[in-house]
């Protein structure tokens, strides 16, 4: 802070004034260390800039990359940030900025996470491979918990590998709208991630449920040693 004082003569009597002038600098961007994800909310942790030689009072944060921006209520400088009043399954681009005395400060760099209703999500159940010919069967499953908003992720490797390969990302169900529903894919093996897939090989295929976007996954669930009938079995 810097004072300035004034000086001056009134008729026979002299006089003085004292001011304080605010001399902050701009406030430094804080950093977004990460974002958990509940049902209509984001919980917003942060660390703090510099404070530009004044006094951090309260932060804004923004759910559209900076768009537009909310005053966090009631006034606060600890982490998290709470956003609440959001739609479950909606991405949403989030930055944060200090306010002090002087005004608002470098907003962050931006973060995107999805609210969802719950933070896990049930596995896949009665998984099974329907084998036929050079496609290597229809992949049916079902869930336990609620379809609505659930996706899932489909991977495939020879068995006698070590590493998978995405054969399908599905961030919407394709098993309908009930958890007794049923969900199927086919998976064809000149159709995939596998190079010059030899039929007579065996394969594995494994299958896990995804929900906010792929944000919040199952454990995988795996089918061993598949055959292919054209390949012989």
């Amino acid at each position: 802070m810097e004072l300035s004082i004034s000086i001056g003569l009134s008729g026979n009597h002299m006089y003085s004034t004292n001011s304080v002038i605010p001399s902050n600098t701009a406030l430094g961007a804080p950093t977004i260390t990460g974002i958990t994800s509940g049902n209509g909310q984001l919980s917003v942790a942060f660390t703090a800039g510099t404070d530009g030689g004044g006094t951090i009072s309260n932060y804004q944060f923004s759910t559209n990359d900076g768009s537009s921006w909310t005053t966090r209520s009631p006034s606060a400088t600890t982490s998290p940030i709470v956003i609440s009043g959001l739609t479950n399954g909606t991405s949403y681009t989030v930055r944060i900025r200090a306010v002090n005395e002087i005004g608002s400060g470098t907003q962050s760099a931006s973060s995107t996470a999805t609210p969802a209703s719950s933070s896990t999500v049930s596995a896949p159940t009665d998984v099974y491979i329907n084998t036929f010919y050079s496609m290597l069967g229809t992949l049916e499953w079902r869930n336990l918990s609620s379809m609505t908003g659930v996706g899932f992720d489909i991977e495939i490797k020879m068995s006698a590998s070590s590493t998978y390969s995405r054969f399908f990302t599905n961030t919407l169900s394709s098993a309908g709208s009930t958890a007794s529903a049923l969900g199927s894919i086919s998976v064809d093996l000149y159709d995939g991630p596998i190079t010059n897939p030899d039929i007579s090989s065996t394969y594995d295929v494994r299958i896990r449920s995804t929900k906010a976007s792929g944000s919040i996954v199952s454990s995988w669930v795996e089918i061993l040693n598949v055959v292919n009938y054209e390949g012989g079995g």
